[in-house]
């Protein structure tokens, strides 16, 4: 069987949740102003003497903007065998045949370049 609501049923339920909810907001407030009062009477802070001066800060220039330190460069040398105008060497020969005479040698390699220190010097 199905139970039917009367609008009277429903208008009672309606008043009571819009009473609970005034009461639970009105609670919550109450609640909120007695811990508040509760702090501001536990952390009080001395009382100054009127009679003595208000302490004096000094007062500090404005902070001046620099320009950034220069960053530290390393230049590192390479040597290659690429000669010095920097080009590059046109690309390598076929191989030779067999029993043709080698052509010229390849340069030996630079020595490395002289990294020079106060307790190492070049």
């Amino acid at each position: 069987m199905v139970r039917r609501h009367r609008p009277g049923d429903r208008d009672r339920g309606l008043r009571q949740v819009r009473l609970w909810t005034g009461a639970t907001a009105l609670g919550a407030a109450g609640l909120t102003g007695a811990v508040a009062g509760i702090a501001a009477t536990s952390f009080r802070t001395p009382v100054q003497d009127a009679s003595s001066p208000a302490r004096v800060v000094p007062r500090e220039s404005p902070p001046v903007q620099s320009a950034p330190p220069t960053p530290l460069v390393i230049t590192r040398i390479v040597h290659t065998a690429e000669g010095a105008s920097g080009s590059l060497r046109p690309p390598a020969a076929a191989p030779a045949a067999p029993g043709a005479s080698p052509g010229r040698a390849a340069p030996p390699p630079p020595p490395p370049a002289c990294h020079s220190t106060p307790s190492r010097p070049c």
